[in-house]
């Protein structure tokens, strides 16, 4: 943490952990859509982007693509554009979503 953010950085919350069974209904895509979120606030200026907080993941088990897991939209987690409805629920562009392929033990 101190070669990505420096001296001083802080814990915002408790670790957690989600569970799901393979066959479970999984969550929406999920993200502000806009610039400030408390403390979660981003600005990107100039070619760079600041970021007020880092989400790490520990990955307990092995996920190839299509497991399910972490999913995102390539580069469109501090996007400044809402992202609609139907994509967040994963009804359209079903495409656009990418299930990030990890190894048991990766941090991600």
């Amino acid at each position: 943490l101190e070669t990505i953010l420096g001296r001083g950085f802080r814990m915002d919350h408790s670790p957690f952990a989600l569970f799901a069974d393979r066959e479970s209904e999984g969550l929406i895509l999920h993200g502000p859509g806009h610039h400030y979120f408390g403390l979660a606030n981003y600005t990107y200026k100039n070619g760079t982007m600041r970021s007020g907080m880092v989400v790490f993941q520990y990955q307990l088990a092995d996920v190839d693509e299509g497991d399910g897991g972490f999913c995102c939209i390539r580069g469109s987690h501090k996007a400044n554009f809402a992202c609609p409805r139907d994509i967040i629920e994963w009804e359209s562009d079903l495409d656009l979503v990418y299930n990030v392929p990890v190894k048991k033990g990766d941090l991600l």
